[in-house]
């Protein structure tokens, strides 16, 4: 089987249970900012790997976490 390589991360966001918004994708990993949060909103966040052979991983778990 041949190796598979990440070439993007997307993003997803949410204030309101299983409402996910307009995903964000970044290519460079050491560069990801996800800008436009409103500081003291929580948010919950999932990620998704898109790899070689245009496959994309499941969504992760999502975690939240305060805007600051």
């Amino acid at each position: 089987a041949l190796p598979i390589y990440a070439w993007a991360y997307e993003f997803q966001l949410s204030t309101v249970p299983d409402a996910w918004g307009l995903g964000c994708i970044f290519t460079d990993p050491s560069d990801i900012t996800l800008t436009g949060l409103v500081p003291g909103t929580t948010y919950a966040l999932r990620v998704r790997v898109h790899g070689s052979n245009n496959q994309v991983s499941e969504w992760s778990a999502p975690v939240s976490q305060m805007a600051t």
